[in-house]
C-alpha cells in the first residue's frame, strides 16, 4: 500500500475521504455480520447432524 500525503488534500476532500471510508467500513461490517450468521448456521447444522449420527449409532448398538 502506498503512502498518501494528506497535507495536499483540502478540508472538503478530507471530509469526503472520511465519509467514503466510513461507508466502506459500514459495508464491510455488514458483510462480516452476514458471514458470521452463515458460519453460525453451518456450525449449528453440523452439530445437529453429528448428534443425529451419534443417536443413530447408539440405537444400532443397543439393537
Amino acid at each position: 500500500m502506498e503512502d498518501v500525503n494528506y497535507e495536499q488534500f483540502s478540508k472538503e476532500e478530507l471530509i469526503q475521504l472520511a465519509k467514503h471510508q466510513r461507508q466502506e467500513l459500514i459495508k464491510l461490517d455488514a458483510i462480516k455480520k452476514q458471514y458470521m450468521k452463515h458460519l453460525e448456521d453451518v456450525i449449528m447444522y453440523n452439530s445437529v447432524e453429528k448428534y443425529r449420527e451419534n443417536v443413530k449409532n447408539n440405537n444400532k448398538q443397543e439393537s
